[in-house]
């Protein structure tokens, strides 16, 4: 069979982040490149508890697929918490519970980048966003910082 690939393919590769996580398999070694803590830390005996008093208690609701916006009563408690620090005029509709920056950073692309826009970004940038806008066909130019963060100067340039 004949395969031909959207032409958005040929910019696409593996990722360094899956190099970086490859180290997390050699015990000699505890990386701090993909944020990996190291495994003994973790309170296993209280996630395992935690998880089976989930499980016997809210399993039949846990187990099945939710809202793709996210749990309703965690988007309520988040719009009033957002309230309480100056955004008002938010209800839980306005807001979008994403699995992670990952998620979020290729919703935003999605929705606002057409290919061939260029996006400002912060240098260096995550490079698991750089991998979303690259699959979007977008162009990063990258800004430089300081201890202070992003140069306004900079981005004035750029605009």
């Amino acid at each position: 069979m004949n395969w031909s690939f959207a032409s958005r393919e040929a910019v696409l590769k593996p990722s360094p982040i899956r190099t970086a996580f490859d180290t997390t398999h050699d015990k000699q070694v505890i990386s701090l490149a993909g944020g990996n803590p190291d495994v003994s830390l973790l309170p296993h005996n209280a996630i395992a508890t935690i998880t089976q008093r989930l499980l016997n208690d809210r399993g039949a609701e846990i187990l099945q697929y939710g809202s793709g916006a996210g749990i309703p009563q965690l988007r309520e408690v988040l719009a009033d918490l957002m309230s309480q620090v100056g955004a008002t005029g938010l209800c839980e509709h306005d807001l979008l519970i994403t699995s992670g920056s990952q998620m979020g950073i290729d919703l935003v692309t999605k929705l606002l980048c057409n290919p061939g826009d260029t996006v400002l970004a912060e240098g260096p940038t995550y490079i698991g966003a750089l991998n979303v806008f690259a699959s979007y066909e977008v162009a990063v130019e990258q800004l430089p910082i300081d201890t202070q963060g992003l140069d306004p100067e900079g981005v004035a340039l750029a605009l």
